[in-house]
């Protein structure tokens, strides 16, 4: 492909750059570079990888909280990955004042994040896992499985 050729020119805080290149959004780092047709993503600053990601149009990241990828992670369309939470505890500041509680997601080496998957905050998803369409993740998920539906559950685990 002619875009892993390219280098890129300019330098954004330091350690990430973008560039649009025939409709498609390329980040580079020092470890690794992301590849998308279209990505949304806030908080840009707050997302790491260590390799190659390959993520498909309609991806929203909110990197409140901070996101990790792995190397050699490929996300389908549609899919969203939240990193805060609603304080809605604490009871004596009005509804304006409260704060955002960020929480990190990590995602591991090798995944695969399945058409419209809802990664929740907080949740660390191991090496090699499959994640199935439309499945909404709020626990852990261990390496080596698959996993599938709302709430997010282990179907099968790959030798």
């Amino acid at each position: 492909m002619k875009l892993f050729n390219i280098y890129l020119r300019e330098e954004i805080k330091g350690k990430f750059y973008k560039r649009f290149l025939n409709r498609r959004y390329y980040m580079r780092g020092q470890k690794g570079e992301i590849i998308s047709n279209y990505l949304e993503a806030d908080y840009k600053d707050k997302i790491t990888w260590e390799g190659k990601i390959f993520i498909d149009n309609d991806v929203y990241l909110q990197a409140y909280g901070g996101i990790h990828f792995g190397d050699d992670v490929s996300i389908a369309k549609g899919v969203k990955i939240l990193t805060f939470r609603y304080n809605f505890f604490e009871r004596n500041v009005k509804n304006l004042e409260r704060k955002f509680i960020p929480e990190p997601v990590f995602i591991g080496n090798g995944v695969m994040l399945g058409y419209n998957a809802i990664i929740l905050p907080g949740v660390k998803i191991g090496d090699k896992s499959i994640i199935g369409a439309g499945s909404v993740i709020g626990k852990n998920i261990p390496p080596s499985c698959i996993v599938s539906g709302n709430p997010g559950k282990i179907i099968d685990y790959i030798n």
